[in-house]
């Protein structure tokens, strides 16, 4: 399997404004990623809705996401690019190879846009 260079979620969207878009494929990422532990990405729904609303500080919030992804370097990683300034998930070397079966959250990414553009393409001829 040809493997591409990795290009991170959060390298993605550094040159440009982050869109309702760039949440919602996040989104769609978690919620494949727990399709068949709904209750994770429930508890995440509920995390962002009450940092939002501005009921949960941005470190609270940290450290919530950091216990509910834990284990999946890919999404907490992915999740620093929603972060602001100043703050960050940051992991140990053991934390990001611990999960090393799993498809890095980039290569996932390419993955729902490449899906995007077939649907597209599909969708005009």
């Amino acid at each position: 399997m040809k493997h591409l260079p990795v290009v991170s979620f959060k390298t993605m969207v550094a040159n440009k404004k982050l869109t309702t878009t760039d949440a919602l494929d996040f989104l769609h990422l978690v919620k494949t990623k727990y399709q068949d532990n709904r209750e994770i990405y429930d508890s995440f729904l509920t995390i962002m809705k009450d940092f939002r609303g501005q009921r949960a500080k941005t470190c609270d919030v940290i450290s919530k996401v950091k216990e509910l992804f834990k284990g999946q370097p890919e999404l907490l990683l992915g999740f620093n690019t929603f972060l602001p300034t100043g703050f960050e998930i940051t992991l140990s070397d053991d934390e990001l190879t611990s999960n090393s079966k799993f498809a890095h959250f980039d290569e996932a990414y390419e993955f729902v846009n490449k899906v995007k553009v077939v649907g597209q393409n599909h969708t005009s001829n």
